[in-house]
């Protein structure tokens, strides 16, 4: 995907040698929640991604009869209280980013963290396997902009109108104008 890809990030790409992280943040009542997927801490501006070193996935989901399209991500690993904080706050509709910053064959950045998707969680869960000892922490995001995409439902009556602008006389004529005939007359 070259979308807003930056001219170092596009020669990354391409380049011999190179590396990349997924970076997470998770907005929670009690703060944001930073994640790198990486073997080290990685610094964005101000904000600090702490590295995890967990397996990562990042899926499209897609539901036709609600019109919901949005991303699922799952991580493997997590330690046990990034698991607790992410359980017990309260996530519905909160913000979620999922952002990628490229490396050189040295470590060093190629240009800025990148934002891949960006949306609103929707349901979390977890699964334990007991044989592995293993956990793993999905997440369910619906896209940022879909809910601007959804119809609205509108109905022309007074009292709707009143609800949006108070006050606003012009809705009480609707039910007179209902069921109409009007006629065009023709220029003889």
């Amino acid at each position: 995907m070259t979308r807003g890809r930056t001219a170092p990030q596009k020669a990354a790409d391409v380049a011999a040698h190179k590396g990349r992280a997924a970076l997470i943040e998770m907005a929670f009542d009690s703060g944001t929640l930073r994640l790198a997927i990486a073997p080290f801490n990685i610094t964005v501006g101000a904000d600090v991604f702490v590295a995890t070193g967990a397996a990562f996935e990042m899926t499209a989901v897609e539901e036709t009869a609600a019109g919901f399209e949005g991303f699922e991500v799952s991580l493997s690993g997590v330690d046990s209280a990034i698991e607790a904080i992410m359980a017990s706050e309260q996530y519905r509709g909160r913000i979620i980013r999922v952002l990628e910053q490229r490396f050189d064959a040295n470590d060093a950045k190629v240009g800025a963290a990148q934002v891949q998707s960006i949306g609103r969680m929707r349901a979390m869960g977890h699964t334990d396997n007991v044989k592995d000892q293993s956990a793993r922490v999905w997440l369910q995001a619906e896209h940022f902009d879909a809910e601007f995409e959804q119809p609205m439902v509108i109905r022309f009556t007074d009292a709707d109108q009143q609800r949006k602008y108070p006050g606003d006389v012009g809705g009480e004529f609707l039910a007179s104008l209902q069921d109409r005939v009007i006629t065009r007359a023709s220029k003889s």
